[in-house]
């Protein structure tokens, strides 16, 4: 697979970190070092590249550049929604006058990223949300993933 050759290529370079993140959607990620400098490597499609964007990639580039937090929202959220325990999960949102309207149940395709008007992360260690929970979900206006 790619995701053998990306981690067979770093591994000749140098330090394999991780393989696959703990995130449904970013299982073929490789993290290495080089000559103490990071190396991070994606699958070559779309959703992930954006996926890693959103959940690695912006949070890391806030941290340095010093931005201040994100615009959020709370609502609620319309529907229960379960996820794997163990692997943290991306939620894109769409905004209804009831509150959150989940746009993905897996691994969001490259299309709802243009749908959602905000997301929420569900951390590794939860079950998922029931219906009417509150969540603070960041808005994506302003921005684009691409």
């Amino acid at each position: 697979s790619a995701d053998d050759h990306s981690r067979a290529a770093l591994a000749g370079l140098g330090t394999i970190i991780s393989c696959g993140a703990g995130m449904n959607g970013l299982t073929r990620l490789v993290a290495a070092a080089y000559e103490g400098r990071p190396i991070l490597a994606l699958p070559a499609s779309l959703a992930p590249l954006m996926l890693a964007s959103i959940a690695l990639l912006q949070p890391m580039l806030d941290l340095i550049v010093t931005r201040p937090p994100r615009l959020s929202a709370p609502r609620r959220l319309l529907r229960k929604l379960t996820s794997p325990v163990g692997q943290a999960e991306l939620l894109l949102l769409a905004q209804d006058p009831a509150g959150w309207q989940v746009l993905n149940t897996a691994p969001p395709s490259p299309m709802l990223f243009l749908r959602a008007d905000a997301y929420h992360i569900i951390a590794s260690g939860s079950e998922g949300y029931a219906p009417d929970t509150m969540i603070e979900a960041i808005l994506c206006q302003g921005w684009t993933p691409l």
